[in-house]
C-alpha cells in the first residue's frame, strides 16, 4: 500500500537519502520487534518494517535508471533482483537456523543492530 507513496516521494526528494532513511527505519523497526514487549508492539513493529521496505523497490529502481544507460539498465536490474532474490532464500535459511537456536527474537536483535 506504501509503495505507490514513497514511490512518488521518490520523484520528490533526493533518491539516495529516501533509500537510506528507509534502511534505517527498517534496521529500527526490526531490532525494537526483537525487544517487543508483547504480541502486539511486535505486529506494530512489523508493520513499520514492511512500509519501511517499501522505500527499497520503487527507489533502488528509480536509482539503477538515473545511473545506468538504457544499454545497461535491463543488466543492472537482472543482478538486483537476481541479489534480491538470493537474500530472500539466505534470509530464510539463516533466520531459521538463528531461531532453532538462539529463539526467534535473535534474528531480529542480529539484523536490526
Amino acid at each position: 500500500v506504501a509503495t505507490g507513496f514513497i514511490g512518488r516521494l521518490a520523484d520528490i526528494l533526493p533518491r539516495a537519502k529516501l533509500l537510506g532513511a528507509g534502511v534505517a527505519m527498517w534496521a529500527l523497526s526490526t531490532l525494537l520487534t526483537g525487544l517487543a514487549k508483547d504480541f502486539g508492539q511486535a505486529i506494530l513493529c512489523r508493520l513499520a518494517a514492511g512500509v519501511a521496505n517499501c522505500a527499497g523497490y520503487p527507489v533502488a529502481l528509480a536509482l539503477l535508471c538515473d545511473h545506468f544507460e538504457t544499454e545497461e539498465l535491463s543488466t543492472a536490474m537482472g543482478f538486483y533482483h537476481a541479489g534480491s532474490a538470493l537474500g530472500g532464500l539466505l534470509g530464510l535459511a539463516v533466520g531459521g537456523s538463528l531461531v532453532t537456536s538462539a529463539g526467534w527474537r535473535s534474528a531480529f536483535l542480529l539484523l536490526g543492530a
